[in-house]
């Protein structure tokens, strides 16, 4: 699984548009059908655990495809919802990776953690449940130290985009909202203005 995970990544978009165009009278052997089940598959918890821990790239890769468009057609909710789970829960996973104090690439870029959590309004049009921030199990009743810190950054991250895009509305200044360190549960406030 590991390998198609990896191998999956160019295919990722052709599948998307071909599901996208699947329609009430596609034969189930029509491509636009075997698209749209392949994408419903790659919602398997099994899969979605090798797609998470083995090609994080693909997992950009799908929710670069789910903000670029219409998904009413397409059977995104489970897929983002076990992606979500299993990057808060992995002990192995990037986002944990993105938010420890180590350096190297997903510590400086945080791909991971931006494409699956940053982007409010795609999080929101996922799910009315909060999407990939919805904990599918278990694991919603039950996390460990770490699965909480992982689960507090990932929060963390959509509320800064949430914030950005509402903050002018209440008047709040170019200072607001905290930026996000690397860290998870630390934030750092650029300096607010005197009032």
């Amino acid at each position: 699984m590991a390998v198609l995970a990896d191998q999956l990544r160019e295919s990722i978009k052709p599948m998307f548009d071909t599901a996208g165009r699947r329609t009430q009278k596609s034969s189930d052997k029509s491509p636009e059908a075997i698209s749209w089940l392949c994408i419903h598959l790659l919602g398997d918890p099994r899969m979605v655990r090798a797609l998470v821990r083995s090609a994080p790239w693909t997992v950009e890769e799908i929710f670069n495809q789910f903000s670029d468009r219409d998904l009413n057609n397409i059977p995104v909710i489970d897929l983002a919802s076990n992606i979500g789970t299993e990057l808060i829960v992995a002990t192995d996973s990037p986002l944990r990776w993105e938010i420890t104090g180590y350096t190297g690439y997903f510590k400086h870029f945080q791909p991971i953690g931006t494409a699956v959590f940053s982007d409010s309004e795609l999080v929101e049009k996922l799910s009315p449940f909060w999407g990939p921030l919805a904990l599918v199990g278990k694991f919603s009743w039950r996390m460990d130290p770490d699965q909480l810190r992982n689960y507090a950054a990932a929060i963390l991250i959509y509320s800064r985009d949430l914030v950005r895009d509402r903050a002018p509305l209440r008047g709040v200044t170019e200072a607001w909202p905290p930026r996000i360190s690397g860290l998870a549960g630390l934030v750092s406030v650029r300096e607010l203005p005197a009032s």
